[in-house]
């Protein structure tokens, strides 16, 4: 019987379970055992000779799984980092977005220049509440249904 034989019968299976119990996945464990034993085989064809064959084999499975969780990890750092970047830019777009909104809400930005100044003396009027967009609240759903049947009437100021 040839080496690469007696690595075949003896050491396949093994090595696939071996990579199996490292992965935790069939898919996985199967490439993994498939380049452990590719990269034996190759040895075994060059002409290497190992003088303890079992150490060997579990050497070179140890090492190439070593290198394949250290890929596998890199490979996910660099996921969870372009994840959490673009997380990130997300929510600075949307906290500069929420700051304009805040900002253009208490200049009330796109109301009528009377509906401004009389809103600017609001702290100064107790008996005024402010203007009917920011006195009623609506399911998201009918938001557009309200908007459009008040058009303007938005604006109204309420006292």
């Amino acid at each position: 019987m040839t080496r690469e034989e007696y690595f075949c019968k003896e050491f396949v299976e093994k090595i696939y379970y071996f990579c199996l119990k490292k992965t935790g996945n069939v898919q996985e464990a199967e490439d993994l055992s498939s380049e452990i034993a590719v990269e034996i085989l190759t040895a075994l064809r060059k002409g290497t000779i190992p003088e303890h064959f079992e150490g060997w084999v579990w050497t070179i499975a140890r090492n190439r799984y070593a290198r394949w969780a250290d890929k596998k990890h890199k490979n996910r750092e660099m996921e969870l980092s372009r994840i959490f970047q673009t997380s990130n830019e997300k929510y600075q777009r949307d906290r500069s977005r929420l700051e304009t909104l805040k900002n253009m809400a208490e200049r009330y930005d796109g109301y009528g220049i009377s509906i401004r100044k009389v809103m600017e003396q609001k702290s100064q009027n107790p008996g005024l509440l402010g203007v009917v967009s920011d006195l009623i609240q609506v399911d998201k759903k009918y938001e557009v249904a309200i908007e459009t049947a008040l058009g303007n009437a938005v604006q109204n100021i309420v006292v």
